[in-house]
C-alpha cells in the first residue's frame, strides 16, 4: 500500500508509483492500493490527470496486467477520481476509485482479464 497525504503533487505520485515498482517484493501485475484519503484534490485538473495518464502508461510495461484501487475521502476527491478513471487507464492496467478501504481491499485482488472493463 502507498500512501499519500497533503495536497496532490503529481511528481510526489509518480515518485511513489514508480518507488512500488522498484521495491524488491513487486512481481509484474501486483495489485496495489493508493491511500489518498487525506490528500487535497483542489488543485486536480485535466493537466494533473493527462500526467497520471502519462505516468501510467510508461510504467505499464514493468506493472504488468494488474488493478489499482485508489482510496479517498470526501465527495470531491472521489468524483475526480472517478472522471480520471476514463483517462488513466492503460491497455494492462484498471484503475477505480473507492470510498471504502475494505471494497478497495477485496477488488483489488481480484484476479484481472485481459479487456475487462467493469
Amino acid at each position: 500500500m502507498v500512501r499519500i497525504t497533503g495536497t496532490l503533487d503529481v511528481g510526489e505520485l509518480a515518485r511513489q508509483a514508480a518507488s512500488f515498482v522498484e521495491r524488491p517484493d513487486f512481481v509484474p501485475g501486483m495489485p496495489a492500493i493508493f491511500d489518498l484519503r487525506g490528500l487535497d484534490f483542489a488543485s486536480f485538473g485535466a493537466p494533473e490527470s493527462r500526467a497520471v495518464a502519462h505516468m501510467n502508461r510508461k510504467l505499464a510495461p514493468r506493472r504488468g496486467a494488474a488493478r489499482v484501487a485508489a482510496v479517498v475521502d470526501g465527495d470531491l476527491a472521489f468524483g475526480i477520481l472517478r472522471m480520471h478513471e476514463v483517462v488513466g487507464q492503460s491497455p494492462n492496467l484498471r484503475v477505480r476509485a473507492f470510498k471504502d478501504m475494505e471494497e478497495a481491499q477485496r477488488w483489488v485482488v481480484t484476479p484481472l482479464v485481459t479487456g475487462d472493463e467493469e
